[in-house]
């Protein structure tokens, strides 16, 4: 968190992964924060995704 803005990198409902921001100082309850289909948003509703890129597996 920087000053306030929440910054992810949070998957979209295509698999598509994408930087977003969110001002969680304007969020009613900022400890309530969603993946809302790539977009970070306010909140304890349903989204899409994940808010961590999959992890890759080194070959052995």
């Amino acid at each position: 968190m920087d000053e306030g803005t929440l910054i992810a990198f949070c998957q979209r409902p295509n698999g598509d992964w994408h930087t977003t921001e969110l001002r969680v100082n304007q969020c009613p309850n900022p400890n309530e924060v969603v993946n809302a289909n790539g977009d970070l948003a306010c909140g304890t509703g349903t989204g899409y995704g994940s808010s961590m890129p999959p992890v890759t597996q080194r070959p052995y």
